[in-house]
């Protein structure tokens, strides 16, 4: 066994271990406030991506590489969780058009600041994806797919009654996405002036 598959598998341990407590901990106390865990593989699924993020976050703290197949199993995992968030939900019985573009400031006083965080939190991801996928996309383009990618989201939700076309869900969207942008970028930052 070469050093880097030793690093790896001890990352993936301590990872697990890690993931874990932070989904039984953490995680759980914000999904059971926003989403109904109705059966054990959609609680399997949300631990191992709190695992995944983990592993993910711990690469990049050891400045490890990571491999094609790891971006891949953490993009495939990602839109999974985009349509759980989006589409996994009682269906509301009405179409709704809400063009208020600060009705969050009043769901953030009525409801629950969990679920803002959840539209903001769900794109933080998207630029890192999209890099991932196409690293030769400039920033203008991955606005693009993420205004198209929003829309729809916005436009299914409608027509299946899963829920509202809503324009202040649109701007926390690109809170979330502005936010990602600017992580992956410190990140990638970061890594090059070490190297």
């Amino acid at each position: 066994m070469n050093k880097n598959n030793f690093k790896n598998i001890v990352l993936w341990i301590v990872s697990i271990i890690i993931g874990f407590l932070c989904y039984r901990f953490i995680g759980l106390q914000i999904i059971d406030r926003i989403y109904n865990i109705n059966n054990v593989y959609k609680g399997l699924f949300l631990c191992f991506c709190h695992i995944d993020l983990v592993y993910i976050l711990l690469k990049c703290i050891f400045k490890m590489k990571l491999s094609y197949l790891e971006k891949m199993i953490t993009m495939l995992m990602y839109f999974i969780l985009m349509s759980l968030c989006f589409f996994d939900r009682i269906n509301i019985g009405e179409r709704i058009i809400s063009l208020d573009p600060f009705a969050f400031i009043d769901s953030a006083y009525n409801d629950s600041v969990v679920l803002l965080f959840l539209n903001i939190a769900v794109f933080i991801p998207f630029y890192t994806v999209v890099k991932w996928l196409k690293q030769s996309l400039n920033d203008r383009m991955i606005f693009i797919l993420f205004i198209l990618c929003a829309l729809s989201v916005e436009v299914l939700q409608y027509v299946t009654m899963r829920g509202m076309l809503d324009l202040a869900d649109m701007i926390l969207y690109t809170l979330g996405y502005g936010a990602g942008c600017l992580a992956y970028k410190t990140v990638m930052k970061f890594v090059k002036d070490s190297e």
